[in-house]
């Protein structure tokens, strides 16, 4: 069996090297793809992925993350691999997770479920909350997601070649949840393998304070993920594009969706800076998205 992992890559840590060497020493074929990077150490590293059994696909145009997963998915199904894992840069995994996610989805498989990704079920030691447990006719139940993060999914190459690529006019922010909810439009489930798990960095979060003091909501601290203005728009416009595409048909989506981001939104307006700029982008990105207008915003039209 063949198993190929690609990572999409931008200004890379450091960290992604050793990410790179265990998936190698594991016997994956790994792809990385990087978005025209900038930072004066990133060709250095390159090289050294290379050196550590990656191949790596440099483009020259910054082209967005699906651009990157779809040029490094093409290279892999080409090769003929049956299961492709997507990694981000800033991703580690617990040990023999590709192979863990494999069986699983094979044992499921046999069990008559139609499973379009697997991913783990822990997240940077928190066990992710199901959305419900599925239960098959002779099998244990089993944790379903709705939409999960495209970084440590694991999909048999035959879904992603019977569902089609990821959305690039998406650029950034929401092009696995788009990915999820066509998944399940077609029948296919998100599954939480409770043998595995990932750490990620969520964004460049901070206490959120009030005067001084830390903000806390009926008990709960609250956070800030300090996004740029320029996130800030992509999230909002992309958002409000698959709520005019999916809304109507995975209801569970929609009212989980709008209550998380309506919150982080929130969030976000009132204790994040620049404010003003945020609101701004938050403005246009919801304008662009009820126009149905996709793809890069012209350069300076939002503050980085």
């Amino acid at each position: 069996m063949l198993l190929g992992a690609v990572i999409a890559t931008y200004n890379p840590p450091r960290q992604v090297k050793s990410v790179v060497a265990e998936l190698t020493r594991e016997g994956v074929a790994v792809v990385v793809v990087d978005d025209a990077s900038e930072a004066p150490d990133s060709a250095q590293l390159l090289n050294e992925l290379r050196s550590a059994g990656a191949e790596v696909r440099k483009k020259t145009v910054n082209s967005g993350i699906g651009n990157s997963l779809n040029i490094g998915v093409e290279i892999l199904v080409e090769r003929g691999v049956d299961f492709v894992m997507t990694l981000d840069q800033d991703s580690s995994l617990s040990p023999n997770y590709f192979a863990e996610s494999v069986a699983y989805t094979e044992r499921l498989s046999v069990s008559g479920l139609r499973v379009g990704l697997v991913t783990a079920a822990t997240l940077n030691g928190n066990r992710r909350r199901p959305a419900s447990l599925h239960q098959a006719a002779g099998a244990d139940p089993i944790s379903v997601g709705v939409d999960v993060m495209q970084s440590g999914s694991v999909y048999p190459a035959s879904i992603l070649s019977a569902v089609g690529p990821f959305r690039e006019d998406l650029v950034m922010d929401c092009i696995d949840t788009e990915y999820c909810l066509r998944l399940r439009r077609k029948g296919y489930l998100v599954v939480w393998n409770p043998n595995t798990h990932m750490s990620h960095a969520l964004g460049d979060t901070s206490p959120a304070t009030l005067f001084g003091r830390r903000v806390a909501i009926v008990g709960h601290a609250v956070n800030t993920s300090n996004h740029s203005p320029k996130r800030r728009f992509y999230m909002s416009r992309n958002r409000i594009l698959l709520l005019k595409q999916y809304g109507r048909t995975d209801r569970e989506w929609a009212r989980k969706s709008l209550k998380a981001y309506g919150k982080e939104t929130l969030i976000a307006l009132l204790f994040e800076r620049p404010r003003f700029a945020k609101f701004r982008a938050f403005v246009a990105g919801t304008a662009q998205g009820l126009s149905g207008k996709s793809g890069y915003i012209r350069s300076g039209a939002i503050d980085e």
